[in-house]
């Protein structure tokens, strides 16, 4: 039986350059799933960049500590 190594990298949505090194490292071919912290300033460009890699993983990054709340 084949062996697979997952490789998930956190904080997708935290800011710009975080979006572009965990997409970078996936299109290279080392990340395969990534979480997204879905209340930090860059989300909206992390999915939209997500969107065009179609064979990344993604989760959601449960996030208590930095951000605003995601409902009040």
């Amino acid at each position: 039986m084949a062996k697979m190594l997952i490789v998930n990298a956190d904080d997708l949505g935290r800011t710009p350059g975080v979006n572009e090194g965990i997409l970078r490292a996936h299109r290279e071919g080392i990340v395969t799933s990534a979480t997204v912290m879905m209340n930090m300033p860059a989300t909206e460009q992390a999915l939209r960049l997500a969107c065009t890699e179609p064979r990344l993983g993604l989760g959601v990054h449960l996030n208590f500590t930095s951000g605003p709340p995601l409902l009040s």
